[in-house]
């Protein structure tokens, strides 16, 4: 009668479960990885969304998206929006009977979105006026079409980011299309 293991039984078992271990171990290091991934791809596209519907919010509310403004020219890669005054209660500021306006520019420099707000003195938009916010990086594509000639006035801008993770090419994009609400 037998009592215990043999030594080749054992070494056996031992190679058996190291095998096991090593493909778990590989399952677990390619889940990790491809959940780092997506949580990034999602933190990218989080990031995209809210930009592209700031812009859109933005859009809908100017009176003009002005062919220039102080140094900026509006084109495929910079986008001037002029929009009305507010005061704290969300209502419009004017001069007389003239509507007092803000500008708020995007543009793209490099890898990076910028988002100017130029502020009328007496708008609540003036804690911000002349700050250049990067408000996105790692962009690729940032490019806004806008026809005045259209009676509908509308804008629409496409966005791209990409970022390597993990030497996977992770590329996300957003496409707003808005419509100016406002008329001068």
């Amino acid at each position: 009668m037998k009592r215990g293991f043999t030594l080749i039984e054992v070494i056996i078992s031992m190679v058996v479960l190291g095998v096991i271990i090593a493909a778990m171990s590989a399952i677990y290091a390619v889940s990790l990885r491809e959940f780092k991934i997506e949580k990034n791809r999602n933190e990218m596209q989080r990031s995209i969304n809210f930009a592209s519907d700031e812009l859109g919010k933005n859009i809908k509310q100017a009176i003009n998206i002005p062919e220039n403004y102080d140094t900026y020219t509006r084109g495929p890669e910079t986008l001037i929006t002029e929009l009305p005054s507010i005061d704290s209660d969300e209502e419009y500021l004017y001069n007389g009977s003239d509507l007092r306006t803000d500008y708020i520019i995007y543009y793209l420099s490099g890898s990076e979105l910028h988002k100017i707000t130029l502020a009328d003195p007496l708008s609540s938009r003036q804690e911000v006026s002349g700050s250049d916010i990067i408000i996105l990086s790692n962009v690729t594509n940032f490019s806004c079409d806008y026809d005045p000639d259209v009676e509908t006035d509308v804008v629409s801008c496409d966005i791209a980011l990409s970022q390597n993770i993990y030497n996977k090419d992770i590329t996300v994009n957003a496409t707003k299309t808005a419509i100016k609400r406002n008329q001068e």
